[in-house]
């Protein structure tokens, strides 16, 4: 019996001791962004969108290099009837805003560290394949107040110095249109997808990387492909400022049931300079071209869409002829404000025609422990472009937002 009353209070002092651990460095937050967003479209009548954001989420403690995240998404709207959100609202007479009203569990997943550099995500998370900038396949289009999370199992880190790596199998793509959205591949992106990038850091400041995409979707076969590609970037020091540049080509074809299997082609260079002792005052001339040969397109469906090819959304879709985006943009900070200004000249792969202008600028700063900006862009469409050419309609969006993370 004695035996027995001293093992028991073992375990029980164990179970303790792992309670202990699992509250002991926890920790909440919560964030909040209210945002105006106003699109004309000169198709439909003009959308007006007020929402507000509203997220929690708790972070264990380390238990046997284990713990555990939720975050919790709210996201209401002054008027649901003054937009189409996607489909979810059913309004079919205004302009297009992606921010649907609802409650959603946005993250929910374990988290193992005890490999040496390396951590383990299990469950619902934010996949970030890249910076937001430059989260071309793979991203959580954080812009958009519904965020775009993946179901899966994820591995990511640097075993060794100068070294990182990501893999990730994938099952779901929780779409930005809300989970209660009537139709299913808005809702979800049902696939079986594997996707891996491998970065090494070159010289002093550059890093070159390959990558793998095998995105197989259920619902959208269209979207199945399998891309494989590398990039080149880095930066140096001149006497007058600081030189960046990056070089990226992939290749893509289909897979599974997409109903063919040609090949397209992305090309992405950028070179620019930056003055850290003037404003950080910078420059940069892009050209990034998604193939197409008039019937396939090279496609990134999970991307984060919004970085890429204007702030107008016209191109969320690569177009069947392919879209040819040079553009160059001018950005400084003045004390807590940041400026940035962007000229975009749209061009098809396919019959090398002109699809349009766009120009785009932003304001954003900082006060107390809040952040605030205000940015508009406006899409203008060739004059050569033919009348029913689905991008022959002006595009002007303008944005106001406020948040703050807790």
């Amino acid at each position: 019996m004695l035996l027995w009353s001293s093992s028991a209070l073992a375990q029980g002092s164990t179970k303790i001791g792992v309670a202990e651990e699992f509250w002991a460095d926890a920790e909440w937050g919560a964030s909040f962004r209210m945002r105006h967003e106003q699109v004309d479209d000169n198709i439909n009548e003009q959308a007006n969108a007020t929402t507000a954001r509203v997220t929690g989420h708790f972070q264990s403690g380390t238990v046997n290099d284990w713990s555990l995240f939720a975050e919790l998404e709210q996201v209401m709207a002054a008027d649901t009837s003054s937009y189409i959100d996607g489909g979810a609202n059913h309004v079919l007479d205004r302009a297009s805003i992606a921010d649907p009203v609802g409650f959603e569990i946005n993250q929910l997943y374990a988290r193992y560290t005890g490999w040496d550099g390396m951590s383990l995500k299990l469950g619902r998370h934010k996949l970030g394949y890249r910076v937001p900038l430059q989260q071309r396949y793979l991203g959580s289009v954080s812009f958009r107040q519904k965020e775009q999370t993946v179901d899966g199992v994820s591995v990511e880190g640097a075993p060794r110095e100068r070294v990182e790596v990501q893999a990730s199998y994938l099952f779901n793509v929780n779409r930005v249109f809300g989970e209660d959205n009537p139709v299913p591949t808005r809702a979800n992106l049902r696939l079986s997808g594997l996707a891996g990038r491998a970065a090494f850091e070159i010289m002093e400041r550059g890093k070159v990387e390959g990558f793998l995409y095998h995105m197989d979707f259920e619902q959208a076969p269209a979207f199945s492909t399998l891309t494989l590609g590398g990039r080149v970037g880095g930066e140096g020091d001149l006497r007058a400022g600081i030189i960046f540049y990056a070089f990226e080509y992939a290749t893509q074809a289909g897979i599974g049931g997409n109903p063919t299997y040609d090949r397209s082609g992305y090309l992405f260079m950028q070179t620019g300079m930056r003055w850290p002792d003037v404003n950080d005052f910078a420059v940069q001339i892009v050209r990034e071209a998604l193939g197409g040969d008039g019937n396939v397109s090279f496609k990134t469906p999970t991307a984060t869409l919004h970085a890429f090819q204007g702030w107008t959304d016209r191109f969320l879709g690569t177009p069947a002829d392919g879209v040819i985006d040079t553009y160059g943009t001018l950005s400084a900070t003045l004390g807590t404000t940041k400026v940035l200004f962007k000229l975009h000249s749209f061009n098809s792969d396919h019959d090398d025609y002109t699809y349009g202008m766009e120009w785009g600028a932003q304001v954003l700063f900082g006060f107390s422990q809040f952040s605030v900006g205000v940015k508009t862009a406006r899409f203008t469409p060739d004059e050569k472009l033919l009348d029913e050419h689905p991008l022959n309609n002006e595009t002007a969006k303008f944005w106001t937002w406020i948040q703050r993370k807790f």
